[in-house]
């Protein structure tokens, strides 16, 4: 299809950076493909070692000459990657690029970099309800959906700046596949023709909710209903989602796919269509599904609902509800005529709303508005061979650095400040920017107050209006504020470097990740050495430029170096509690007085986890031990310690389990001595990102056992059978017999307890902790002054030589102490 009579043909640079491939890459490709039929140039620029690359020049093999788009496979380095924003300001000026139009975050934030240094307009595709960190200066936002431009509306992204344009779909694709009879597509799988299968074609990746798919498997297996489930796609969650399978006794029901370029006839196999998303733009899996004629159930979140209009196409369940997904999968597999109903009205639904030519027209005219509307000269970039920018290779382990941030932040024309090198006292400064209070930010002011008792001037720098500042002044820490907008708020080092000078600081400490991204840039900025400390598993991208790096556990460390950050850059510290707080471990009329006094039964076993109600906890497998458990133990007590987003989730979980009776919610607690000195085991059911996992310290500082997992740093707190147990994640039949097991035993609790207090003390003293980090602070510092004096002394010595010699030819004696 040729551009229209009011279409003039454009050039146009679609830029994308996936990792894997998905709706947000089929979209693209469909994208790539139908500007190129309507007559437009298109210049695709994505990574060398992507998946979507061989998808690329298939299409590009397949396409008309006149149509193909030119196609750029380069190597990349993450979001702050200079080399890869010139390359890209190189080729607009080179094709006289007229829009750029980005997709995922890492291409969005350098393509919209690209654009201001060229003066071309950007529009950044969001395919899901994502933050708008990476894309809030493009000049236009794509959203795939209402949904999705309501999340960047409520982020305070203006109204005007954002363009729904849904996606569409070419129903010719996947009428070929719909022509195949549902028999032989089960019979090519290996299932029996009449066999009930529930399918799900996307991403092994948390947001997709595999999990409670497989949830959902077990309880209509319970209910006397044999389903099969396919699972077409690969991820980082394959390893997980297999071992619940295992340990759901579900290995003959499940079968994984893997990735398939035939999905179609896989979704031919399917009776009902799942996605339990969390997290969606606006699913391309589910039309294809619908045009196929084949029922969906999905998750009431963001954008969903656009498709799948509840019980007239398919059902909507609340996300994260096992128990509801089961209910609406029933209902389906129980009614084959309801099925093959609401199939026919979702290929018409599709049909009428989402036709391919039709959205296209409306994506092609919104690009050709924006190129007519920009007005803004290009910025002229020097047509030569060698980058503008120098890079030293101490700027950052990967030799990179942010150009925006080094063409905006040059260090100042006055003279450089240089810190005091003597031994002691020291000037520092910690910064901190955090979300929320918790374990991190009181460790935090607690290092603050002792570094200051020890001589040092300590000034603690806290995101503004935030509540830790009356937590460390009330600590009588001395505490000032800042504000921080995000990771990309290029204002913030300016300001940063401004408080650095003035405090006249020797070395800059940071703290979580947007902190240590500015606090760094700052630091380097005026000279002076950082130090940045990673509490969890987080990726590197934020602490690059810290001069060293303290980890809270060597599960961390090895995380960093897999992402390439040097070892020898890396220093474990392990967080330290106050064991004052702890005076001993507390006998058993001890916890009997701590459990009435908080309002539990006496004699009752109380197992509580104290942690953020967030996902990554895990909470609901323990809740679904929990209710195993009252089966055999119906006294037993559980208490969450905490508060969070998923509270409301969980709460429901309870009532669904008929577990209100035995479980409370004491939301947030300042202190939460009182808490742990009531439980007879302390259960940490992490899935992810654990660093270290403090709250099982002061558990075992307590005498108390401890039930964990081996996420992260864990494991190097809790030694498995002498400090407490380890389960694996995901595993409630093993957290059951954990806590079953330790529940009937108290002479084991007992000694588990003395264990972790032993261990507590040896190695967790807060007092270890502020030592180990001041020793890394002069470490660095020494290492700083060391390398100034071999880049001085050579100079020192050529001129004492030079006044030496003339001082002879004078006759006089060299002077001994030249200055």
């Amino acid at each position: 299809m040729r551009p229209t009579e009011t279409t003039q043909p454009m050039t146009i640079l679609q830029y994308i950076t996936p990792s894997r491939l998905g709706g947000a890459e089929s979209y693209f490709l469909k994208l790539v493909e139908d500007l190129g039929a309507r007559g437009h140039r298109v210049i695709v620029v994505t990574k060398r070692d992507t998946p979507l690359r061989e998808e690329l020049e298939s299409l590009c093999a397949a396409m008309p000459e006149g149509a193909r788009p030119e196609l750029h496979f380069w190597h990349t380095h993450g979001k702050i990657d200079p080399l890869t924003l010139w390359k890209l300001v190189r080729l607009i000026k080179a094709r006289g690029v007229q829009m750029i139009n980005t997709h995922l975050t890492t291409a969005s934030w350098q393509g919209t970099l690209a654009g201001k240094l060229t003066g071309i307009p950007v529009a950044a595709v969001v395919h899901a309800t994502d933050r708008k960190t990476f894309f809030q200066w493009a000049d236009r936002l794509i959203a795939v959906s209402c949904g999705v431009a309501e999340f960047l509306g409520e982020q305070g992204v203006p109204s005007q700046k954002i363009k729904r344009l849904y996606c569409g779909l070419d129903l010719r694709d996947t009428d070929s596949a719909a022509s195949l009879p549902k028999p032989d597509a089960k019979a090519r799988l290996g299932l029996a023709p009449d066999s009930l299968t529930i399918g799900i074609a996307a991403s092994l990746t948390r947001r997709k909710g595999h999990r409670f798919l497989l949830d959902a498997l077990q309880l209509l297996k319970s209910r006397g209903l044999d389903a099969h489930v396919l699972i077409a796609g690969e991820g980082d969650q394959e390893n997980a989602l297999r071992a619940q399978v295992a340990a759901l006794g579900l290995q003959n029901r499940v079968h994984f796919l893997g990735f398939r370029r035939d999905v179609h006839s896989i979704v031919a196999a399917m009776d009902v269509f799942t996605l339990p998303s969390e997290k969606e733009g606006l699913s391309i899996a589910i039309m294809e599904a619908m045009a196929m004629e084949r029922p969906v159930v999905a998750t009431q979140i963001a954008g969903m609902d656009e498709i799948v209009r509840h019980g007239e196409n398919g059902f909507l369940v609340p996300h994260g509800d096992a128990p509801a997904l089961a209910d609406a999968l029933e209902t389906l597999l129980r009614n084959p005529a309801l099925r093959q109903e609401l199939g026919a009205r979702g290929k018409s639904f599709v049909a009428s709303h989402f036709d391919q030519q039709t959205c296209m027209t409306r994506v092609e005219a919104f690009f050709e508005s924006l190129i007519a509307d920009s007005s803004r000269p290009p910025v002229r970039v020097p047509e030569t061979t060698e980058s503008p920018i120098s890079i030293s290779p101490s700027a950052s382990p990967a030799g990179s650095f942010d150009l925006a941030a080094k063409v905006a932040f040059a260090p100042d024309n006055d003279d450089t400040f240089e810190p005091s090198l003597a031994t002691a006292p020291l000037r520092l400064m910690q910064i901190i920017a955090p979300s929320k209070v918790s374990g991190a930010e009181y460790l935090t002011v607690d290092l603050c107050r002792r570094l200051a008792a020890r001589g040092h001037s300590v000034e603690l720098l806290v995101k503004a209006n935030h509540a830790l500042i009356e937590v460390a002044r009330a600590a009588g820490v001395s505490t000032s504020s800042e504000r921080f907008s995000g990771k990309l708020n290029l204002l913030a080092m300016r300001r940063l470097r401004r408080r650095m000078r003035a405090f006249r600081v020797d070395l800059v400490a940071t703290q979580l990740s947007t902190a240590s991204l500015w606090g760094s840039l700052a630091a380097r900025a005026i000279g002076v050495p950082c130090v940045a400390t990673v509490h969890a598993l987080n990726t590197k991208t934020c602490y690059l430029f810290a001069d060293r790096i303290i980890v809270v556990s060597h599960a961390v460390k090895a995380h960093l170096a897999a992402q390439g950050i040097a070892p020898r850059k890396m220093r474990v510290v392990y967080n330290g509690i106050d064991l004052s707080r702890f005076e001993r471990p507390l006998s058993d009329d001890e916890t009997r007085a701590a459990k009435i006094e908080l309002g539990f039964e006496a004699d009752a076993p109380l197992i509580g986890v104290v942690a953020h109600l967030t996902r990554k906890k895990g909470h609901r497998w323990f809740l679904e031990a929990a209710a195993a458990l009252v089966e055999v133990s119906p006294r037993a007590q559980f208490v969450f310690v905490g508060d969070g987003p998923e509270r409301a989730a969980l709460e429901a979980q309870v009532e669904s389990l008929g577990l209100k009776p035995n479980v409370r919610f004491a939301g947030f607690q300042k202190e939460v001595v009182p808490w742990i000195a009531a439980l007879d085991i302390l259960v940490l059911p992490t899935i992810q990102k654990e660093g270290f996992g403090r709250v099982l310290v002061e558990a075992g500082a307590m005498g108390k056992p401890v039930v964990s997992t081996p996420i992260g740093g864990i494991s190097e707190v809790v030694m498995d059978g002498e400090t407490g147990l380890i389960v694996p994640a995901f595993d409630a039949k093993a957290l059951l017999d954990a806590m079953s097991g330790l529940t009937k035993n108290p002479e084991r609790r007992t000694a588990m307890g003395l264990a972790g207090r032993a261990r507590a003390v040896n190695h967790f003293s807060i007092e270890r902790m502020v030592s180990e980090t001041e020793k890394v602070y002069r470490e660095l510092l020494a290492e700083r002054a060391l390398a100034r004096l071999k880049r001085v002394a050579p100079a020192f010595l050529r001129s004492f030589s030079t006044r030496s010699a003339s001082a002879s030819a004078r006759g006089a004696k060299p002077a001994r102490n030249p200055r």
